[in-house]
């Protein structure tokens, strides 16, 4: 399941403001854990993200 951006859009005035530059948007967030849900992957499971040329990994061990 992919979430367009008109779909976003009707939700988006309920998505958090962030209090810093965030590394990925609220969308790609959604689209993630959409992916997620639907796939029934781990959390590490998710694709690579790619923003502004730096490729990161979803990492559900941060901060333990």
């Amino acid at each position: 399941m992919k979430l367009t951006k008109k779909q976003y859009g009707k939700i988006e005035h309920l998505m958090p403001i962030a209090r810093k530059p965030a590394e990925i948007s609220n969308y790609q967030f959604l689209c993630a854990l959409l992916y997620m849900l639907e796939n029934g992957c781990k959390w590490r499971a998710l694709p690579k993200i790619t923003v502004n040329g730096t490729q990161y990994m979803c990492d559900s061990t941060d901060g333990q």
